[in-house]
C-alpha cells in the first residue's frame, strides 16, 4: 500500500522500505523543497494557470509563478501564488501576466478560451499545454491525467481546486525524464511552429486510417450551426500541402490549414473554428 503521511519518517527508513520491501512512498506535493539554485543560465518566467468553473461562473483562478532556465528547463524559484485572480482588478492581473515568457496549463484547450475571453490582454501571450505538448506514451505513461503522472513520479495531491492543480503541475514540471527536465521537453515542443490540417466532413470509413496516421478528433470544432467535430493532424508547415492533397485525393475532403504558433495555439479559432 502507498504511504502518504511520511513527513515524520526518516529518509533512511523510506529508502529501506522502497528498496528492500518494494513499498512505494507517495510524497505530498510541496512536501520537499525542490527548487534549484541559479546556475547562471538565461532565465525566463513561467506562470502555471488553472481555473475552476466556466466563463460565466468562475469560482477560482489560480496562478503559480516560477523562474526557470532557458537552457535546460530547470525550475529555479517559486515567485508567487494567487488563487483569487478572478477577484483582482484587471490592471493587477495584466501586470502579473505581462512579466511571463510563457503561460502553462494542463488542458489549455479548455483553459485558454476562458482566460482570453475574461482577460483580453491574455490573447497575444504564448501558451504551452502539458497535456498535449508532451507525448506521455513515449515516456511509458498509459495516459496523461495529471494525478496519474504525478503518482508515477512519487507524488500525490488533492485534486479539483485550481490552486492544488496549479501547484501539482508546477511540481511535475520540476521532474526529470531520462533525457531532461519535463519543463524543457514541454517548451521544446510548444515553441515549434506547426500547421494544423483539419479534415471537415470526412467520411466515417476514413476513421481507422486517420487513427493510424496520428490524427486526433476535436469534438468542439464548429462546422455549422448543427454540426460539430472534425479530425485533424499537426504537421511541419512544409508538409501541410502534401497532407491536404492526400485528403482530397483519397477521401474527397476539402481541408482547412491553420498555422499553429505558441501565441495562437489553443485559442477559440483553433479549438472552435471561430
Amino acid at each position: 500500500m502507498p504511504m502518504t503521511n511520511n513527513e515524520l519518517m526518516p529518509n533512511n527508513e523510506k529508502m529501506t522500505l522502497e528498496k528492500k520491501y518494494g513499498v512505494k512512498i507517495i510524497r505530498p506535493i510541496y512536501d520537499i523543497k525542490r527548487w534549484n539554485l541559479d546556475d547562471n543560465h538565461p532565465t525566463g518566467i513561467a506562470i502555471i494557470l488553472d481555473i475552476e468553473g466556466s466563463l460565466n461562473n468562475i469560482r477560482e483562478l489560480a496562478f503559480v509563478g516560477v523562474s526557470y532556465s532557458k537552457h535546460d528547463g530547470k525550475l529555479y524559484q517559486l515567485l508567487f501564488e494567487f488563487n483569487d485572480a478572478h477577484n483582482m482588478p484587471d490592471y493587477m492581473v495584466e501586470g502579473i501576466i505581462d512579466c511571463a515568457d510563457i503561460l502553462i496549463s494542463h488542458n489549455a484547450a479548455f483553459d485558454r478560451p476562458i482566460f482570453d475571453a475574461r482577460f483580453p490582454f491574455f490573447q497575444n501571450k504564448p501558451w504551452a499545454c502539458s497535456l498535449k505538448n508532451i507525448n506521455w506514451k513515449n515516456y511509458g505513461f498509459k495516459h496523461a491525467s495529471l494525478g496519474y503522472i504525478l503518482e508515477k513520479f512519487g507524488w500525490h495531491f488533492k485534486e479539483h481546486t485550481a490552486m492544488s492543480d496549479a501547484k501539482a503541475l508546477t511540481q511535475l514540471l520540476a521532474e526529470q525524464f531520462s533525457n531532461g527536465y519535463v519543463m524543457d521537453k514541454l517548451l521544446e515542443n510548444a515553441r515549434e511552429t506547426k500547421a494544423r490540417v483539419y479534415a471537415p466532413y470526412a467520411p466515417r470509413i476514413a476513421n481507422d486510417e486517420f487513427k493510424k496516421k496520428g490524427y486526433d478528433f476535436n469534438e468542439n470544432y464548429i462546422l455549422s450551426p448543427i454540426k460539430r467535430g472534425t479530425w485533424y493532424i499537426d504537421v511541419a508547415p512544409e508538409k501541410a500541402i502534401q497532407e491536404s492533397d492526400w485528403l482530397k485525393d483519397k477521401w474527397n475532403v476539402e481541408s482547412i490549414i491553420v498555422e499553429l504558433t505558441p501565441q495562437k495555439n489553443y485559442t477559440p479559432e483553433i479549438i472552435y473554428g471561430i
